[in-house]
């Protein structure tokens, strides 16, 4: 490197109605709240409640038919026992469902947590809204919505 910085984003083409329409992705649309809102106010408008995963548990968060398909392959590469796995349809209903997957002799970081959700499929909207709270410092940045 010679030690001249060039910034990447200097020229940036983006109009600011791109970038408007681009932030909307920063926006889980099925929960309807914006990545930093504070989870326990937006669950009691709700009438729902927050889930923070235990040191050793994945949630993972799966929107349709083909998600939960999906889903279930990735376990089979991951060897994942069914006996860890703990289904449950969202508050959406079905084929909304929630997977808590409780691992044995393991606790995660949040960084591990996010990854390996991500890796079995959970989705990926709340997967980067996840990483996101984490990499602006939001405590437990991993959550469920439960009635």
């Amino acid at each position: 490197m010679n030690g001249n910085f060039e910034d990447p984003f200097a020229d940036d083409p983006m109009t600011p109605g791109e970038r408007a329409e681009l932030n909307k992705g920063m926006r889980d649309q099925d929960d309807e709240y914006n990545f930093d809102e504070v989870a326990e106010e937006v669950a009691k408008k709700r009438g729902l409640r927050v889930v923070y995963p235990q040191d050793n548990q994945l949630q993972i968060d799966l929107d349709t038919e083909a998600a939960w398909n999906n889903f279930k392959l990735r376990c089979e590469e991951f060897d994942i026992p069914k006996k860890w796995c703990e289904v449950n349809p969202s508050a959406s209903g079905l084929p909304h469902r929630h997977v808590y997957i409780t691992v044995p002799d393991r606790s995660f970081t949040e960084g591990e947590r996010i990854a390996f959700q991500s890796a079995l499929g959970s989705d990926p909207v709340r997967e980067r809204l996840n990483a996101m709270r984490m990499f602006f410092g939001i405590k437990n940045p991993s959550r469920l919505f439960e009635k």
